[in-house]
């Protein structure tokens, strides 16, 4: 009896063991998988997320924890360098892969990928300042100096990166770089501020001083001087002339049989040499109209009179009778040395100098002693045309200086040496304006003032063209 009762007993307690396992096994089924499922998973392949349906993003962005990620088309998460959309974006390393935004230095360069993580390129504003990040598969920002299309730009040194303006003072040479949205290398003759300067070739655009630039003439400041003229009369011996060519950038036209011909802005320029004897060097030098040079200071259009005043003054005669027959033509001759000069000068009806041709060859009865007369202020030697008297004060001043400067031996062309000075002072003498204008006493120099506005019209001649420069701008979420 006490049997059949203990063994019922222990059936109803398997029942109930049966009935609380079952129970159990229900309420665990119906917990959600999230606990277990969500997460970033990871295999040798990398790393993917998992979402609570054990399920996994492919070819797509996914926001996590506040950070966007890539999972490309096997779901597995990008890193590095990833291009999406036909974009680039940058993220992170292999254990990262965030992505990156704004400015990134990725093995050593620097990007900007802006506030959406896209790589920019090319020309891009970013607070306030321009950048070059090259082209469409580049976007790594560029310093020093970069060729961009046909210019050159500076772009700071490195980690700098931001395009410079203006003046500016590179590896000791002084460069200008145009306005706020410009920034390309200037070259040639250009116009800052009023005043000419000179920055060399195109692949050159460094600030030139203290130097002739063909027949112009640049101050310690790089402006050009328009008081500085180059006088033929300092170039007249010892083959000097050859110098011209260089002096004056003369371009050769013609070579032959010894002789060599050069031209450039109303000059016209020949020598020939036959040997090595004294009288073996022959030249001529023709002036059509250019203001800036000069034999002795006369320069197409002064007067017949300015021109006498000046030669009477160096001790040169006047032919009473020409070669050509010419009554325009006034010739005049001087032994310099071992050598006969000429100068011969045309003018118009109102004798108003239009042309002059200096040589070193004179032949013919045209050069006879009988022929030569000492100079004469007072009236034509054929009376067929009345002398003008033009602007005699700035006549006695040019003949004053003439004979001064014969009396000192003074060159009329001096080219003053470099000032020295910090960068700091140099870029100040650049950038002041000269408030005082130089006072020219000879006639030639005033006429040169008078003409001004026609000088800088035409001259310089090689004036190179600012370059614009397209840029693009970007709203910037700072």
């Amino acid at each position: 009896m006490k049997k059949a009762k203990k063994t019922e007993t222990m059936k109803m307690l398997i029942k109930k063991i049966a009935v609380v396992a079952c129970v159990a096994t229900l309420a665990f089924s119906m917990v959600p998988a999230t606990v277990q499922a969500a997460g970033w998973k990871q295999n040798k392949n990398g790393y993917w997320w998992q979402e609570n349906d054990y399920s996994y993003p492919r070819n797509q962005w996914k926001t996590i924890y506040g950070k966007q990620y890539h999972f490309n088309s096997g779901g597995y998460m990008d890193t590095g360098w990833t291009k999406v959309d036909g974009r680039w974006y940058y993220l992170g390393a292999r254990n990262d892969g965030a992505k990156k935004t704004y400015w990134q230095k990725v093995y050593g360069k620097y990007y900007w990928l802006g506030s959406n993580g896209v790589m920019r390129t090319g020309w891009q504003q970013v607070y306030g300042k321009y950048y070059w990040l090259g082209g469409s598969n580049d976007g790594a920002m560029k310093t020093g100096w970069q060729k961009v299309g046909k210019y050159y730009y500076w772009l700071g040194h490195s980690n700098d990166g931001a395009m410079k303006t203006g003046w500016q003072t590179v590896y000791g040479k002084k460069y200008y770089l145009g306005g706020a949205n410009d920034g390309a290398m200037k070259t040639g003759w250009q116009q800052i501020g009023g005043y000419w300067y000179y920055f060399g070739g195109v692949n050159d655009g460094s600030l030139k001083t203290n130097t002739w630039i063909g027949i112009y003439h640049v101050d310690a400041n790089g402006r050009w001087d328009k008081t500085k003229r180059v006088d033929i009369g300092e170039y007249l011996t010892d083959k000097k002339d050859v110098q011209l060519v260089n002096v004056l950038g003369l371009i050769q036209t013609k070579s032959e049989y010894g002789r060599k011909e050069y031209a450039r802005d109303q000059i016209t320029y020949y020598y020939h040499d036959s040997g090595s004897g004294t009288y073996s060097h022959t030249f001529g030098i023709t002036n059509e109209g250019n203001k800036y040079i000069n034999i002795y200071g006369i320069v197409p259009g002064n007067s017949l009179y300015d021109a006498r005043s000046i030669l009477k003054a160096k001790q040169w005669k006047e032919a009473q009778e020409n070669y050509s027959g010419d009554k325009y033509d006034y010739l005049f001759l001087k032994t310099i040395g071992k050598r006969s000069y000429m100068i011969e000068i045309h003018t118009d009806s109102s004798e108003i100098i239009t042309s002059w041709y200096v040589m070193n060859w004179p032949q013919g009865d045209f050069t006879s002693p009988d022929n030569l007369k000492e100079i004469s202020l007072d009236a034509s030697f054929d009376n067929s045309s009345p002398v003008v008297f033009q602007n005699s004060e700035e006549n006695k001043a040019s003949v004053q200086e003439v004979e001064e400067s014969e009396n000192q031996n003074e060159s009329s062309v001096v080219i003053p040496e470099e000032t020295q000075g910090d960068e700091q002072n140099g870029e100040q003498n650049l950038e002041q304006d000269e408030n005082k204008e130089v006072e020219q006493d000879t006639k030639v120099e005033q006429d040169a003032e008078i003409q001004e506005d026609e000088e800088i019209s035409e001259q310089p001649s090689e004036e190179s063209q600012s370059a614009e420069t397209q840029k693009t701008e970007e709203q910037v979420d700072e």
